[in-house]
């Protein structure tokens, strides 16, 4: 629940897994999240990322237009 500014910049692929409970049914969910690097280079292995996915987060800084 912190931004890091200073962030090191993700090179090909992170995975992280959360559980979380929907308050509407009570069952857990398990999300499978995949932070892929946002530079030019690795644009080429983006759609193997999204394959079968159901959902997408965008995140970029609304300060710096190239983001």
């Amino acid at each position: 629940n912190e931004f890091h500014p200073f962030q090191e910049a993700t090179i090909g692929v992170s995975f992280l897994s959360k559980t979380v409970i929907c308050i509407d049914t009570n069952k857990a969910i398990k999300l499978k999240i995949w932070d892929t690097a946002g530079q030019e280079r690795y644009q080429s292995l983006t759609p193997l990322y999204f394959r079968g996915a159901g959902a997408a987060i965008l995140v970029y800084d609304i300060c710096r237009r190239h983001s």
